[in-house]
């Protein structure tokens, strides 16, 4: 399924190495890491992916990420060397999380029989765009916590001894709403450290970057076909040229600077949050009167 869309677009096909040396589902005999990610070996087009999938739409969307990613490498292998890669961070983890989001559009699921065209009510889109901002929107005060807190333990601007779990904690209330389920103690308790990025000191902001960055390959594509609204609708399954002009960016790697390389498809040279907003704004204006109605107040203590 997830070739076929990729083939569908005029992108790659996986090579034959792919499909004899990934591991698609867990082995019975043995232990393995099944975090699902996608590898550029670097000889002789040898590109794999490693997930240990089940039959249902959270993988669906995984696989199609995963081997978004293989349609990067491939598309940039050509270049040289040093510019096999994404034009900055953010981009790779973009490119993925735009195919995985077209893989689940409402649209696209009707297309693989998976649901009926019946199915598709308002209600059925309230709930499909409110459980993509539960993943997407929600996301970006988290990410943007994750590397406030890293840069700030550098800067030496949390006491060790009296806020190193209340700082983290400080700014999860203050930027995303959250607070900890149970009493913390700073001294025995350490929160940020459950997080693999935090423990093992990995930057974080590429993530934040993708998930603006997503949206903008995502509408951008969807302008090409001539779709500007109900966007979280829209399926370029089978748009050849639609996949041209998404190529012709992921070919150029890290060759220019990376707002050049988003121009060659969006138009854009920076991150534009509207692109955001542009897809949830169904969704956005339901949630307004919706709070209106039943006299919600916006926001947090």
């Amino acid at each position: 399924i997830s070739e076929n869309f990729f083939t569908s677009i005029n992108l790659y096909s996986m090579t034959s190495k792919f499909w004899s040396l990934s591991m698609f589902t867990k082995p019975p005999d043995r232990d393995v890491d099944c975090q699902p990610s996608a590898s550029d070996m670097g000889y002789h087009n040898d590109y794999r992916v490693k997930i240990c999938t089940i039959a249902d739409e959270d993988y669906l969307y995984t696989i199609h990420h995963e081997m978004g990613h293989v349609e990067y490498y491939m598309s940039y292998a050509k270049q040289p060397f040093l510019y096999r890669d994404g034009a900055n961070s953010g981009f790779h983890e973009a490119i993925g999380d735009t195919i995985g989001m077209y893989a689940i559009s409402p649209t696209h699921l009707i297309k693989l029989d998976f649901i009926d065209e019946e199915t598709i009510t308002r209600h059925y889109e309230m709930n499909f765009l409110m459980r993509m901002a539960l993943q997407k929107v929600v996301f970006l005060p988290y990410a943007y916590v994750m590397d406030k807190y890293r840069f700030a333990l550098f800067r030496h601007q949390i006491n060790h001894d009296e806020e190193l779990n209340a700082k983290w904690w400080e700014f999860r209330i203050r930027y995303g709403g959250i607070m900890p389920p149970v009493e913390r103690n700073n001294r025995v308790n350490f929160d940020p450290g459950a997080k693999y990025h935090i423990s093992t000191n990995t930057p974080y902001a590429r993530y934040f970057i993708a998930h603006i960055l997503q949206f903008q390959f995502y509408r951008a594509m969807c302008r090409l076909q001539g779709q500007t609204k109900r966007l979280h609708m829209c399926d370029i399954y089978g748009n050849k040229y639609v996949g041209e002009r998404f190529k012709e960016m992921l070919a150029m790697g890290n060759s220019k600077p990376w707002s050049k390389v988003l121009k060659t498809l969006t138009g854009d040279t920076k991150l534009e949050s509207q692109a955001v907003l542009d897809f949830f704004q169904p969704l956005h204006q339901w949630l307004k009167m919706e709070n209106l109605a039943r006299g919600y107040p916006v926001g947090w203590m």
